[in-house]
């Protein structure tokens, strides 16, 4: 069930919900133009919520939702040249501090990628995340002794030959290359036949590094940990509860950074064709 729901007393008959549903679910009523799904259009919403969020007079609810617990959007200004500091300042982080965020900024860090946007409105991305760094050095030594055990089996890919080095200098050192001695990682996942697994997860973690940033939070895009999990281990998937029947689209680790950055760097877009026809 939809549990969509109009108080007339606050509908103003704006059709404005009508409008900018973009299965064409929403329809109004012959009689008084008040907004209603019929039967046989429910399946067509995507649960978009963008009747919700459109209604200037919060009538409308859907998916039993309060529209009244919505963030404002007179709330939502941003001044472009600090966003435009915050994206120039980012910095891959491979120092971390040796301690633990605090679990309810990780909640809130997520929050934020679940409000990323996916396609169809799929909604299907799950995140598998180590949030303290106990959990995360007993992941890390499983997945060096996974690694090691490859390749004393000489069932290291051959593309993946460097990662001996990495092997080695854990093993006799506790030097830490794929991970980074990070106190925390997510891995965001989603299933194979939705409509843009990859993509969405990456859009997802994109979310999660930017408000990072707002924090002071360090992120790193961990290539390595998605090669060592998804390709010359993949039996670690189980150990991060992540199904069989999902895309990892990346792997991040985060923590608070132990280095501070004195200006951000300088780049152009340089690789630029604008079309005309």
């Amino acid at each position: 069930m939809l549990n969509f729901k109009i108080e007339e007393s606050k509908c103003i008959k704006c059709a404005k919900c009508f409008k900018e549903c973009p299965t064409r679910a929403i329809k109004l009523s012959d009689k008084d133009k008040i907004p209603f799904i019929p039967a046989d259009k429910e399946e067509s919403c995507i649960l978009c919520q963008h009747c919700l969020a459109v209604c200037p007079t919060a009538a409308l609810s859907i998916d039993g939702l309060d529209p009244l617990n919505s963030v404002s959007t007179d709330k939502t200004s941003v001044e472009s040249e600090k966003m435009e500091n915050l994206i120039r300042c980012r910095r891959s982080c491979r120092n971390y501090l040796n301690e633990n965020l605090d679990p309810a900024t990780i909640n809130k860090m997520l929050e934020m990628a679940a409000n990323a946007p996916t396609g169809v409105n799929s909604r299907s991305t799950a995140f598998s995340v180590i949030n303290d760094m106990e959990t995360m050095f007993k992941f890390k030594t499983e997945a060096m002794n996974r690694l090691s055990e490859k390749i004393k089996n000489s069932q290291l890919p051959q593309q993946f030959d460097f990662f001996t080095d990495f092997s080695k200098k854990w093993e006799e050192k506790k030097i830490d290359i794929i991970f980074r001695n990070a106190p925390h990682m997510i891995i965001a996942h989603a299933p194979k036949d939705s409509p843009t697994p990859e993509t969405d997860c990456a859009i997802a973690l994109s979310y999660f590094e930017i408000y990072a940033q707002t924090l002071q939070i360090g992120t790193l895009w961990c290539g390595m940990a998605k090669w060592l999990i998804c390709d010359i281990a993949p039996e670690l998937k189980k150990v991060l509860k992540i199904d069989e029947n999902n895309s990892v689209g990346y792997i991040m680790v985060f923590g608070r950074p132990a280095v501070k950055y004195a200006r951000g760097v300088q780049r152009r877009a340089e690789k630029i064709d604008f079309i005309k026809m």
